[in-house]
């Protein structure tokens, strides 16, 4: 992890980023979100705040010019799948879309 100041929407803001295994480095302002705590109203609108931006005011950008919308749903579906794994839960038992772990 690195501390740095980034200007963000005019403002210079101090963030923590991230280079995981992949290298690619990724920005948080206010903390990292553990989406394995998505509610049902986020699952809902997954595709619009992935796909269609309309978080950005919230710092969550689109990646609708680097995902496909089948993409999209993939990494959805880890993220509920990797929630039922880490609770140790069984995908017919487990976390569904807006639920949170027991």
């Amino acid at each position: 992890m690195m501390l740095a100041d980034l200007k963000l929407d005019g403002k210079l803001r101090k963030v923590i980023m991230q280079a995981p295994k992949n290298g690619f480095f990724y920005s948080a302002v206010g903390g990292l979100k553990d989406l394995r705590f998505m509610t049902t109203e986020v699952h809902a609108d997954y595709l619009n705040i992935v796909l269609g931006g309309t978080r950005t005011q919230k710092g969550m950008a689109s990646f609708a010019d680097v995902l496909k919308k089948d993409e999209a749903e993939a990494i959805h579906h880890y993220l509920i799948a990797r929630a039922n794994e880490d609770w140790g839960l069984n995908s017919s038992t487990g976390v569904e879309a807006g639920t949170k772990a027991p």
